[in-house]
């Protein structure tokens, strides 16, 4: 049975796409077979991977969830070991549209084909809502990206608490288990004394949910720009995001 990894936070611009992209893409290399969902209607992922959004014409995971196709029919293959689901704006319309079952919906259909994966990666927005909980009611694990500004860091103490008193409530009536929670610093800057002195307190309030910090690189910003077609491994994060995603899953 596939273990299922999101990557969520109340806060937008913190690295919650990247972290889910580079979660994929270092698992599939691994020999792992992984299946990436984008259920962030801002579609950061499906415009990644996908350049015509014809291509993805009611076979997002909006169609999914409302029932209008089966899963496998929205799966995109992308290279061997990496499969995607894709998302587009409409995503944001999914409160009105689930009345039953609303929470474990995703949870009842990724039956379908959770046997054929390892890892299953979610990518969600950045509010903290139906599809946000959609993914976080059936996570094995969950990464907290956040910058090191008041902003980011405010919002962590808003997901963490969200996910202990409403999400994990929903984990105990399907007995999903969640392995581990944590909090994940992006674009850290070596060497800032500001910042050593935010991590410092992190620590003091997190502790070993606080993991070290992925570093900022002008590289990760030109991916939006490049697409699937440029090579992860020829940046020097991904060797950080491979210590991060070992201690995660440890």
């Amino acid at each position: 049975m596939s273990q299922v990894i999101t990557v969520a936070t109340w806060k937008g611009g913190v690295g919650k796409s990247i972290t889910a992209l580079f979660y994929a893409n270092i698992l599939a290399d691994q020999g792992k077979r992984v299946l990436l969902l984008d259920m962030d209607c801002q579609n950061s992922l499906t415009s990644y991977f996908i350049n015509d959004p014809n291509e993805i014409t009611g076979k997002t995971i909006l169609e999914v969830l409302t029932d209008q196709c089966p899963i496998a029919s929205a799966i995109v293959p992308i290279r061997p070991n990496l499969h995607f689901v894709p998302v587009d704006g409409k995503l944001s319309r999914i409160s009105s549209q689930l009345t039953v079952n609303r929470d474990f919906k995703l949870h009842m259909l990724l039956d379908d084909v959770r046997g054929d994966y390892d890892y299953i990666v979610i990518d969600t927005p950045p509010v903290l809502g139906l599809a946000t909980n959609l993914a976080l009611v059936i996570s094995n694990y969950i990464t907290i990206p956040t910058r090191i500004d008041q902003w980011s860091i405010s919002s962590i103490g808003i997901t963490v608490n969200y996910i202990n008193e409403l999400i994990l409530p929903l984990h105990r009536i399907i007995k999903n288990e969640l392995r581990r929670m944590i909090v994940l610093p992006t674009h850290t800057m070596k060497n800032n004394p500001f910042q050593t002195d935010v991590i410092k307190q992190l620590s003091a309030a997190y502790g070993p949910m606080l993991f070290d910090g992925i570093t900022q690189r002008i590289d990760i910003q030109k991916l939006g720009f490049i697409g699937k077609s440029f090579d992860l491994r020829r940046i020097d994060s991904y060797g950080e995001y491979v210590s991060v995603l070992a201690q995660l899953l440890k």
